[in-house]
């Protein structure tokens, strides 16, 4: 899968679409190779493009996982601030040792910087850095619940995620 941008980096965000739309595509049994690569192209002054990999659940795997998602965020408090990008510097946060994690004090870095901006400040909510992060308790269940995964969306500089 592909997905071109114009600035010269790959975020995670630029990975959600393709992940997402494979793992549908494994949960209605479509044919597919056994992992995704799913390559961001950059913009012209970029040296390469981004590629991440995922390996894909299986049919059963990817129904629970995408009926969890949808149930989680419909039905679910959502009152806090967590866009993609908190979760970006939770999963940096949780690659530090214990003694220098402070995963609250990178979100709420992250809340009150109006740059670089996150995708919920164009989403459907205005203002979406008004809402407090979630605790640290409810990071561990959001994380497991939408994004573990996905989670080499997320991965910078490390190999691709080989589950299975």
């Amino acid at each position: 899968a592909f997905n071109g941008v114009v600035r010269n980096d790959a975020k995670a965000r630029d990975f959600v679409a393709m992940f997402l739309g494979a793992i549908v595509l494994a949960a209605a049994k479509q044919p597919m190779p056994r992992a995704l690569e799913a390559i961001v192209l950059p913009g012209l002054e970029a040296e390469q493009p981004s590629i991440k990999r995922l390996v894909l659940p299986s049919a059963t795997e990817a129904r629970a996982y995408l009926s969890l998602l949808i149930s989680d965020l419909l039905t679910s408090e959502n009152f806090y601030f967590f866009p993609i990008e908190a979760a970006a510097k939770t999963f940096a946060e949780m690659n530090k040792s214990p003694a220098r994690r402070d995963i609250q004090q990178a979100l709420d870095n992250l809340r009150e910087q109006p740059l670089p901006t996150c995708a919920s400040d164009y989403g459907p909510v205005r203002n979406a850095r008004r809402f407090e992060p979630p605790s640290d308790e409810r990071i561990a269940q959001l994380w497991k619940r939408r994004y573990k995964m996905i989670e080499s969306i997320f991965e910078y500089g490390k190999k691709p995620n080989r589950r299975g």
